[in-house]
């Protein structure tokens, strides 16, 4: 993968720089179900299945998509979508976002959610290694194979709460192609999170040029609001920990090829429950005790009389309460 200062899609072999799109030039090639098997290819862009039903991916990529969990072109699995949207502000490449929702789960290729939370505040830093991955062109000549490649480069720029620049770096860049790829960083635990949609590159394909990648948590809300599906498992909308029974299970692999396409991607690492801020999820506690009473109000019935141990949400909180937060992924879209 490679990228310039351009939208990251394929476009004239030598259109101005500014309207180029990005792909990752001088990365390694993925294998099948080797790294990252949550990075799809879509149509002439790349994005990443940060929920079991959404892939996230860039707005300047267009909603007429399709979408194939695969390392290579035409040799894994497609996906069928329900519908796709774009934001509607396209006059910022700081709101490069847009996503797919699609019509059935992907429960067995594990996501790369959304970094949140104090999860920005720890790895959205300067000279943070990254690592950049996508389906792009690998050189100034928009050479295209269908091959998912990443690379590592680092965190040069952040532009406040909206986008980030990398590189230059190991002559690692995206190119077009690219577009819509994450930004990876590997959190302690082994597992990965997308900070970053990518959006453009600043220079030319194949020769390790900056790229800017707009940022995953500004999308968060607009994506929550207009899907009315929650994709941050182990937050609320504010970006407090709020774990769920899905805040775990995410990938914690590396290049390695694990299984195949049809089954999966079977055998690949994932983590357990998080804890990057706080307490991991758990089990409700359901022991009774000796005294069979299941809830400590002096009597054997599962009734707690008012007192549900509950922590109050904060004042005009528009996130899940605890009660809601101990479900599995919540469907709630909207008829449209």
């Amino acid at each position: 993968m490679a990228v310039g200062l351009a939208l990251l899609l394929p476009v004239d072999k030598h259109p101005a720089r500014a309207d180029r799109p990005v792909r990752i030039s001088n990365g390694e090639i993925a294998e099948e179900c080797g790294f990252a098997p949550a990075v799809a290819q879509m149509t002439e862009c790349t994005g990443t299945l940060v929920h079991p039903r959404v892939v996230v991916y860039a707005r300047h990529c267009g909603a007429d998509q399709t979408v194939e969990f695969t390392h290579q072109a035409g040799l894994g699995r497609k996906a069928s979508i329900d519908y796709c949207r774009v934001h509607p502000d396209d006059s910022t490449l700081e709101t490069d976002w847009a996503y797919c929702v699609l019509n059935e789960p992907i429960d067995d290729i594990p996501i790369i959610p959304a970094g949140f939370g104090c999860e920005i505040e720890a790895h959205v830093q300067l000279e943070q290694k990254v690592t950049l991955c996508g389906f792009g062109a690998i050189d100034e000549q928009d050479t295209q194979d269908g091959r998912k490649r990443f690379g590592e480069s680092v965190i040069v720029a952040i532009y406040g709460a909206r986008s980030i620049d990398t590189g230059p770096y190991n002559g690692v860049s995206a190119c077009p192609g690219d577009s819509g790829g994450p930004l990876l960083v590997q959190l302690p635990d082994g597992s990965w999170r997308t900070f970053g949609i990518a959006s453009h590159g600043n220079g030319v394909c194949g020769e390790g040029g900056a790229n800017g990648y707009a940022k995953m948590a500004g999308a968060v809300t607009w994506i929550e609001e207009d899907s009315g599906i929650d994709i941050t498992p182990c937050f609320d909308r504010e970006g407090h920990w709020l774990p769920t029974a899905s805040c775990g299970g995410f990938w914690a692999g590396d290049a390695t090829p694990s299984g195949d396409w049809e089954n999966g991607c079977a055998g690949v690492a994932v983590s357990g429950y998080s804890d990057t801020c706080g307490a991991p999820w758990s089990e409700p506690d359901t022991d009774t005790g000796a005294d069979g009473d299941a809830d400590g109000d002096g009597d054997t019935d599962s009734e707690s009389n008012g007192d549900t141990n509950e922590p109050e949400p904060a004042a005009n909180c528009e996130c899940r309460t605890s009660e809601q937060g101990r479900s599995s992924w919540h469907w709630l879209r909207s008829l449209l």
